[in-house]
């Protein structure tokens, strides 16, 4: 009996356990993504024969092969993850060397590059002419700003408006454009229309603190409404800038001269020079809103009319308020220095106690006790203080003009034994005669503590001084700057005063925006009022916020600034031999030479068609990895009996030869 028998049995039980080993490893990757089942191959052992017959040693294992259908797609939500519908398979680089996968569980690293999680190889890119590269989202991250070229201003504005009158919104909403710079900021421009005479209007764009930002522009209307053909489109240099605080200019302005004027002439002052760092600037306009010029030194003078002006151009110099907006330097309104009416009078001094009853100080012919009272006007009234005594300590006051003529008064002044004015004596309210017809409100003071009064006492001199406050009006003889660019006035009549500020600002480093605006579908008609902007174009720097692969496997961006663009594409392979590609682990694949690739694009030429946020489940159909187990079950045991038969067999044959 020949051993061979056994020798089959041992090897088909070796081959159903690698048949068994194969089938767990497909059941264990069940989950796994991208994972292909494979199939072992059994092979005849080669017959013999040795002159007796022929013999069969059994089976042998010759290999294993992927199946490469494709398993169901299932969707994941992370924008990141791709599956292929249809044949190819996605590229990865790395290690100089490409490997093959359709798991499609991918992520973007550090560097905007898109990687398989597992290897961290990079997935690959399609170029010009089918050429590879690493996909990089990198790039495509920010898409930077567009300028404004164009905008248009459109519907009907009431012509019934009256002059001096503004349109500056339709029924509901502010009229405003969002005007992009050459810096790609955004800037909100308010537009207003401004009734002049007739059928013309002034066009006005300004900033939100309401500072002209491009010169104003007279457009006008035909008979029936419509807008004039060489109104009608636009050329807009709008011109941005930014006005420094108070505080920023003291950064950056100095101006330690003085400008002195004689008898309140602007012109007499001659013309300081100024200096700017060269980020910050001057602003010298030729008219309340035209057009503007930018400098950051020249020399500065008055006009005749107070306003500071270049010297030699004549442009006035702008000053700013104290809500940001930019108006003219001008010093016309401060000219003068009103007159300060008085409000109080002081009296302080003796009067004589041993005079008779009735008797007058100052006596008839002797120099009147007087002052001098400024009215609201600037004008100064004399007015004359008089004396009566009506008892021993009992007295009375009364103001005069000049003429005798009683202005106020009579007060009556009671002093105690000691000569000391009583309480009730040392303050009146006068009403003295202003310039205007009205009365000033002058309070009488005839009493500041016991060493500062008026008195009745017999040891002191004798005699009353009046002195009265207000201030005449006065002409400007000098400005000066502060560190924060404000004027300080002073007058002749001693008063200071704080002037406006000249302005100091920010052109954004020339920012500016040059766009054509079209007033084609704008009208002047009776009625209501329904302007509106629209078709403006141009956009601010923008981030992503999304991105989405296609099915082509190009990815669209989207960005924060509303624009849409496409970035790299997913490079895909196909193989006329899948049969020569093998697992390297991982569900990647290596190509022999004989795989026959074919580089291209998804969705095209044969290739399937990307999902986006999906990723390839296995292909292992569990039913059938039971079939073959049940398979590989049996088989095992029967190659197990066939052993267990043949031994028994041998035993026999042994124990009956023993037993001779």
């Amino acid at each position: 009996m020949s051993m061979s028998s056994i020798y089959s049995s041992l090897s088909g039980m070796l081959g159903f356990s690698k048949g068994l080993e194969n089938s767990s490893n497909n059941v264990s990757n069940l989950n796994t993504p991208g994972f292909k089942g494979r199939d072992v191959f059994f092979q005849e052992l080669n017959p013999y024969s040795d002159g007796q017959g022929s013999h069969y040693d059994g089976v042998k294992v010759n290999g294993s092969g992927v199946r490469f259908t494709a398993g169901d797609l299932t969707t994941t939500g992370n924008n990141t993850d791709l599956a292929i519908d249809g044949a190819g398979f996605f590229i990865l680089r790395g290690d100089g060397e490409n490997l093959y996968t359709r798991a499609g569980q991918f992520r973007l690293d550090n560097d905007g590059y898109l990687v398989d999680q597992n290897s961290n190889r990079r997935v690959a890119a399609l170029g010009g002419g089918n050429k590879l590269s690493d996909l990089n989202i990198k790039a495509n991250m920010f898409t930077e700003a567009s300028a404004t070229t164009k905008a248009t201003i459109k519907g009907n504005i009431d012509a019934g408006t009256s002059e001096g009158g503004t349109v500056n919104s339709s029924s509901d909403s502010p009229l405003t454009i969002d005007v992009i710079d050459s810096q790609g900021v955004k800037r909100t421009v308010r537009v207003a229309f401004v009734k002049k005479f007739g059928s013309q209007w002034a066009m006005q764009l300004k900033d939100q603190q309401g500072n002209f930002v491009a010169p104003e522009t007279i457009v006008t209307f035909s008979a029936d409404g419509s807008i004039r053909a060489e109104d009608a489109n636009l050329s807009i240099d709008y011109l941005p800038f930014s006005v420094l605080s108070a505080e920023k200019a003291k950064e950056v302005f100095k101006q330690d001269g003085e400008y002195a004027f004689t008898d309140g002439d602007f012109t007499s002052a001659p013309a300081l020079a100024y200096n700017l760092d060269d980020e910050v600037l001057f602003m010298a306009r030729n008219n309340e809103g035209g057009e503007s010029d930018y400098i950051n030194s020249g020399e500065f003078a008055f006009d005749v009319d107070g306003n500071l002006v270049v010297a030699g151009s004549g442009k006035r110099v702008a000053g700013v308020n104290s809500e940001g907006v930019i108006t003219d330097f001008s010093l016309k309104d401060l000219k003068e220095n009103p007159a300060k009416p008085t409000a109080k009078v002081q009296a302080f001094g003796n009067l004589n106690p041993e005079l008779a009853d009735f008797a007058k100080f100052p006596a008839e012919g002797e120099d009147p006790i007087s002052f001098e009272v400024m009215q609201s006007n600037g004008e100064k009234l004399q007015i004359n203080m008089e004396f009566t005594k009506q008892a021993a300590n009992v007295w009375n006051v009364t103001l005069k003009d000049t003429a005798g003529e009683l202005v106020s008064g009579p007060y009556s002044l009671n002093f105690d034994s000691n000569g000391i004015l009583a309480a009730e004596s040392r303050t009146f309210s006068a009403s003295i005669p202003d310039s205007d017809d009205t009365a000033l409100s002058v309070e009488l003071k005839f009493y500041e503590s016991d060493s500062k009064g008026l008195t009745q006492k017999v040891d002191a001199t004798d005699g009353v001084s009046p002195t009265a406050d207000g201030k005449e009006k006065g002409m400007l003889e000098k400005v000066t700057f502060d560190e924060k660019g404000v004027a300080h006035l002073a007058y002749s009549n001693g008063n200071t005063a704080e002037g406006p500020r000249i302005a100091l600002v920010d052109r954004g480093t020339e920012a500016s925006a040059n766009f054509d605006l079209s007033l084609s579908g704008l009208t002047s008609l009776s009625g209501v009022n329904s302007v509106e902007v629209s078709d403006v174009d141009g956009f601010e720097a923008g981030r992503v916020t999304e991105f989405s692969f296609q099915e082509d496997g190009v990815i669209a961006f989207k960005y924060s600034n509303g624009q849409e663009k496409t970035g790299p594409q997913v490079a895909m392979a196909n193989f006329m031999n899948v049969n020569a590609l093998t697992s390297e682990g991982g569900s990647l694949f290596r190509a022999g030479e004989d795989a026959g690739i074919t580089i291209g694009a998804a969705n095209a030429g044969g290739f399937g068609k990307i999902k986006g946020e999906s990723i390839e489940l296995s292909n292992v159909e569990l039913s059938r990895e039971f079939a073959e187990i049940i398979i590989i079950q049996r088989g095992y045991q029967a190659s197990s009996q066939v052993m267990n038969v043949s031994n028994e067999m041998i035993e026999n044959l042994y124990n009956s030869v023993r037993g001779r």
